[in-house]
């Protein structure tokens, strides 16, 4: 399975993306700015040093096993929209480090797409 994440740069300056992490969630745990799941313990960080400018985007695929039974679980879950996200971005403009926090409830697919709805925390430095 591949998941599709586009990462855009709505600020006004050039951003150099350093860290891209995305940790998954089961529907019912708390998610807080850094903690990790007991349902789905893996984290998927992905270290890449590209330049996003003003206005565009980065496109980031993220693979995923489906024949061990932890990515079949991860995989149920999305598709049943049982499945929480947050994705983590570090990166640097002007000289100064920030850490962008987004995280969003992944809803139950309908007729081959599937949604996201913004939750809580939404971090920006």
């Amino acid at each position: 399975m591949i998941l599709e994440f586009h990462v855009k740069n709505t600020g006004p300056v050039p951003a150099n993306v350093f860290s891209m992490e995305m940790t998954f969630f089961d529907d019912d745990e708390l998610i807080e700015e850094d903690n990790t799941s007991k349902y789905y313990p893996a984290k998927f960080k992905v270290s890449r040093d590209v330049v996003i400018f003003p206005g565009d985007r980065y496109n980031l695929e993220q693979w995923f096993d489906l024949s061990n039974s932890n990515g079949k679980k991860l995989y149920e879950g999305i598709i049943n929209g049982k499945v929480k996200l947050r994705f983590s971005t570090k990166y640097e403009a002007q000289g100064i480090e920030y850490l962008t926090v987004q995280t969003e409830k992944v809803l139950k697919e309908v007729r081959g797409q599937m949604t996201r709805l913004p939750i809580q925390p939404q971090i920006w430095t």
